[in-house]
C-alpha cells in the first residue's frame, strides 16, 4: 500500500471514530481505559523493580507506561478490531519479576545497583524486540490458528502458573519479600504483617466484589477507595506523610517505604544509553533464554485466544494474522524505546468498547494519550500511591487465575484434565516457571498422541456388498458380488499414521481375518486418499501385514497413494514386499474407483468364469433374450426375442458421444459389447466420470421415459456395439404388439427395481 493510500485509511478509521455520536462514548471509554491500564502498568513495574531494584522503579514506571502508549498507538490503527486496547501483560510481567530477581541473586559479587539496572534493563528490550520479530513473522506466515494445536488443560496450567508468580510476587511488593516457604516466618512478623495484610484484604475484596458484580468501574473504585482509605488512617494517627517514603538517596525510591516515590525530578521515561547498556552483564541476559521462550509460548497463547474471545464479544470475524502483526510492531516499537514486559491486546479492558456502546479506534488512542501523560507527570502523582494498592492489585490478579482454575474449572473439566492443571501448578511453584512450561509442552505431545490414537487410523471397514465402483454391471453379476462381497476387505484410512494408530490397523485385519460367521477375505483394499503421512512405525505394520497377506494367500491392494508415501513404501519395505501379482503380493491404483473396479474383476472372473455376460443379441438366430430372461426373471423369453425387431443394432468407435448433456435423448441403448463412460461436462470444459457401463448394461432409460433433456454425456470409450430403442419405436411396438411393449415395461420395471435395490443396500451398510 502507498504512504498515501495509508494516510488515507488512517484518517478514515479516525473520522469513524470521531462522528458526534460515537465521540462522547469513545472518550469516556478510553479515559476508564486508560485509568485501568495505569493502575495495571504501575502494579507491573513495582512487581518488577521489588527488591535490590525497588530503588530504580521509576524506570519500570517510565517503560511500562512508554510501551502501554506504543502498543495502543499501533493496535489503534493496525487490529481488526476497532476499540481493542493493548497493554504489556501479566504473564510476562510475572516472569520478568522472577528472572529479574534470579539476575539479582546471580550477578558476579561486587556488581553494583547500576550494573544490576543495566542487566534487567537489557534483558526487558531484548524480550520486547524478540517478542515483536515471533509475533510479526507469525502473523507473517498466517499461523493465527497454532492456538487451536495447544489442549485447554495445558493452557490452564499455564495460566495458573501465571497466578502463583503473581501472588508471590505481590508480597514483594508490598514487604519486601517473595512469598516462599522459607520467608513465611519473617513475612509472619509484625513489622511486616501490617504491610501486606491490608493488601490481601484488599484482593479479597476486589475478587468477592467483581465475582458477584461486573462493572467496568468497579476495579477503579475499589482502587481509589483504598488510596483514600489508606491517607484516612495515616491522617487518623497522625504521621507525616513524608515519613512514609522509603529511607533511601534523595530522588530515588530506596528501600520498603509505604510509598512508592520519591521520584527523581522529571519525566519517568529515561532512554537506554549505550554507557548503561555497556553495563550489563550480556551472560546474565543471554541465560533469560529459557524465560524468553517461556514468555512467548504463553504471550502467542493468550494473544490468539484473547482476540478469539473479542470475536465473540464483537460478533464480527477477527483476522488473528493481523493482529498477530499489529502486537509484532507495537512490541518491536516499544522495544526500540527501552522495552516493558511484552504486550498485546488484552481481553478485559478491550471488552469496556463494546460494554459501552463505543466499539472505536478513539478508545485506545486515548488510552495511550494518558499513559504517555503519566511519562511527564507521574513523579508527582505516583510518588504519593500506597505500595500496598498496586501490591494489593497484583494479588487480586493472581488469586483470580488460581480461583479460575482451581475452584471454577472443576466441574467443567474431567478428572484427567484437572489434574494436569494441578500438576502444572505445582511443578511451577516447586521447580520453576521453565519446568512448568516443559512439563505442560510434553503434556500438549502426550495429549495429542492420546487423543489422536482414539480417532483410530481406520474410517470406515466395508466390503463389495457396501462399497462398489463407478461401473454399472449387468444384474447377475451384481447380485454376484453382493453374494461374494466379503472376498473384498476394504479399510477407508485416515489422518497421519504413527505408532499410536498403525499397530490397530493391522489388527484389525487379524480380526477380519479370524471372523468365523463370514468366509475370509481375499483381498484387503487400503485406501489412503485422506491419508496426510506416516512414521516408520506405520512402514512396519505394513510390512508385517504384507507379510501376513503372503501366508494366509491375501493380495494387498494400495489406493490413492502419494508419490511420498509411495516411494516411503518402496523404500522402507524389504524387496519381496514390492508391488507384484498374484496373492501375497501387493498392487497400487489411482484411486479407491480402480481399486474397487479391479478387485470386482478378480472376484468376477474366480466366480462366473463359466456364465456369458448377459446381452440383448444371441441364440441361433443371432438374437437372444439374456437380457430380458435375466431383468424378467425368466418370462416369456419367446415374446421378449421379438423386441429386437424393433431396435437398432449400432457399432460404435471410441470418442462418438452416444449422449450429449442437455440435449434430448435419441432412445434407450442396450450395451451389447464395449464400454461407455458418463460423465458431468462443467462450465469451462473440463468433466468428471459419474459411471462406466459395460456389457448388459443399458444407458438413457430415464430420458426415454421422461423426455427430459440429458443430465450428463455417455462417451464410447472403445470400439462398442449397441442396440437403440427410439422412443418412436417403442411407440411402434406399444400401437402393433401391446403384449411385447407392456413385457417389455415389466422388464425395464424389474430392472430398475433391482437397480434401486442394490443402491439401498449399498447405503444402508454405509450407514451402519
Amino acid at each position: 500500500m502507498s504512504p498515501l493510500r495509508s494516510f488515507e485509511a488512517i484518517a478514515a478509521r479516525l473520522r469513524g471514530g470521531a462522528r458526534p455520536g460515537r465521540l462522547v462514548p469513545g472518550l469516556v471509554a478510553g479515559s476508564v481505559a486508560g485509568v485501568l491500564v495505569i493502575m495495571a502498568q504501575t502494579s507491573f513495574a513495582v512487581l518488577i523493580f521489588a527488591g535490590d531494584l525497588a530503588p530504580y522503579v521509576s524506570y519500570g514506571l517510565g517503560l511500562t507506561f512508554l510501551a502501554a502508549a506504543v502498543m495502543n498507538l499501533v493496535v489503534a490503527f493496525g487490529s481488526s478490531l476497532p476499540g481493542a486496547v493493548a497493554n504489556p501483560q501479566d504473564g510476562p510481567a510475572a516472569i520478568l519479576a522472577a528472572s529479574a530477581a534470579a539476575m539479582a541473586g546471580n550477578l558476579p559479587a561486587g556488581s553494583t545497583g547500576q550494573e544490576l539496572l543495566a542487566t534487567v534493563l537489557a534483558t526487558i528490550a531484548l524480550m520486547s524486540l524478540v517478542a515483536g520479530v515471533f509475533f510479526f513473522l507469525l502473523g507473517w506466515f498466517r499461523q493465527g490458528g497454532l492456538v487451536r494445536y495447544v489442549p485447554y488443560p495445558v493452557v490452564g496450567g499455564f495460566l495458573a502458573g501465571i497466578g502463583w508468580l503473581l501472588v508471590q510476587g505481590s508480597f514483594g511488593v508490598m514487604a519486601g519479600a517473595p512469598l516462599t516457604l522459607a520467608n513465611v516466618p519473617a513475612l509472619l512478623r509484625l513489622d511486616l504483617l501490617v504491610r501486606w495484610l491490608p493488601g490481601l484484604g484488599i484482593a479479597l475484596v476486589t475478587l468477592l466484589v467483581l465475582r458477584r458484580w461486573s462493572h467496568f468501574l468497579i476495579l477503579p473504585g475499589l482502587m481509589l477507595g483504598a488510596v483514600a482509605l489508606f491517607y484516612v488512617v495515616v491522617w487518623v494517627s497522625g504521621v507525616p506523610v513524608s515519613s512514609l517514603w522509603a529511607p533511601g538517596a534523595a530522588g530515588q525510591g530506596g528501600g520498603q517505604g509505604w510509598l512508592l516515590g520519591p521520584f527523581p525530578p522529571g519525566g519517568l521515561w529515561q532512554p537506554l544509553t549505550p554507557g548503561l547498556l555497556r553495563q550489563a552483564h550480556w551472560s546474565s541476559v543471554l541465560a533469560q533464554a529459557g524465560s524468553t521462550g517461556t514468555i512467548l509460548v504463553i504471550s502467542v497463547v493468550s494473544l490468539l485466544l484473547n482476540a478469539s474471545s473479542l470475536e465473540l464479544l464483537a460478533r464480527r470475524d477477527v483476522d488473528l494474522n493481523r493482529e498477530l502483526k499489529a502486537a509484532g510492531a507495537a512490541n518491536l516499537l516499544a522495544g526500540l524505546g527501552g522495552g516493558g514486559p511484552v504486550g498485546f491486546q488484552t481481553l478485559s479492558i478491550s471488552s469496556l468498547s463494546y460494554l459501552m456502546g463505543a466499539p472505536s479506534r478513539l478508545v485506545s488512542l486515548v488510552a495511550a494519550a494518558l499513559c504517555g501523560a503519566m511519562l511527564l507527570v507521574g513523579p508527582s502523582l505516583l510518588s504519593y500511591v500506597p505500595r500496598v494498592v498496586p501490591g494489593g492489585l497484583t494479588l487480586f490478579l493472581g488469586l483470580a487465575f488460581l480461583v479460575e482454575w482451581l475452584y471454577d474449572a472443576w466441574p467443567r473439566l474431567s478428572r484427567l484434565d484437572y489434574a494436569i492443571v494441578v500438576l502444572i501448578l505445582i511443578v511451577t511453584m516447586t521447580l520453576g516457571v521453565l519446568e512448568g512450561v516443559a512439563l505442560g509442552l510434553a503434556l500438549a505431545v502426550f495429549l495429542f498422541v492420546l487423543e489422536y490414537s482414539r480417532v483410530g487410523a481406520v474410517r470406515r471397514a466395508l466390503s463389495a456388498s457396501a462399497l462398489r465402483s463407478n461401473v454399472d454391471r449387468p444384474l447377475l453379476h451384481d447380485r454376484l458380488l453382493r453374494e461374494k462381497g466379503d472376498w473384498l476387505f476394504v479399510l477407508e484410512l485416515q489422518g497421519y499414521l504413527f505408532f499410536g494408530t498403525a499397530h490397530s490397523l493391522l489388527q484389525r485385519v487379524r480380526d477380519r481375518l479370524a471372523e468365523s460367521h463370514r468366509p475370509a477375505p481375499r483381498y484387503v483394499l487400503l485406501d489412503f486418499r485422506r491419508v496426510s503421512g506416516m512414521d516408520v512405525s506405520a512402514v512396519l505394520s505394513f510390512a508385517r501385514m504384507a507379510q501376513l497377506a503372503r501366508s494366509r494367500n491375501l493380495t494387498l491392494v494400495l489406493t490413492d497413494l502419494s508419490p511420498g508415501l509411495q516411494r516411503q513404501l518402496e523404500r522402507e519395505l524389504p524387496q519381496e514386499d514390492a508391488p507384484g501379482e498374484g496373492p501375497g503380493s501387493w498392487r497400487v491404483f489411482p484411486d479407491l474407483d480402480h481399486g474397487l473396479e479391479w478387485c470386482e474383476d478378480q472376484l468376477l472372473a474366480r466366480f462366473q468364469a463359466a456364465e456369458p455376460v448377459p446381452s440383448f443379441a444371441g441364440g441361433a438366430e443371432g438374437r437372444g433374450a439374456t437380457w430380458f430372461d435375466e431383468a424378467g426373471g425368466g418370462r416369456q423369453p419367446e415374446i421378449m426375442r421379438r423386441v429386437a425387431d424393433y431396435m437398432e443394432q449400432l457399432t460404435l468407435e471410441a470418442g462418438q458421444v452416444l449422449i450429449r448433456q442437455g440435449e434430448p435423448t435419441k432412445g434407450l441403448y442396450f450395451i451389447q459389447e464395449g464400454q461407455v463412460t458418463i460423465r458431468l461436462e462443467g462450465e469451462g470444459g473440463d468433466s468428471m466420470r459419474l459411471r462406466t457401463r459395460g456389457p448388459g448394461t443399458v444407458v438413457g432409460e430415464v430420458g426415454l421415459y421422461l423426455g427430459v433433456p440429458a443430465t450428463a454425456s455417455v462417451v464410447v470409450e472403445g470400439a462398442c456395439t449397441v442396440y437403440r430403442l427410439s422412443a418412436e419405436d417403442l411407440a411402434r411396438m406399444e400401437a402393433q404388439a401391446p403384449e411385447l411393449a407392456t413385457a417389455f415395461h415389466r422388464a425395464m420395471a424389474s430392472h430398475l427395481s433391482d437397480r434401486l435395490a442394490s443402491t439401498t443396500a449399498i447405503v444402508q451398510a454405509l450407514m451402519d
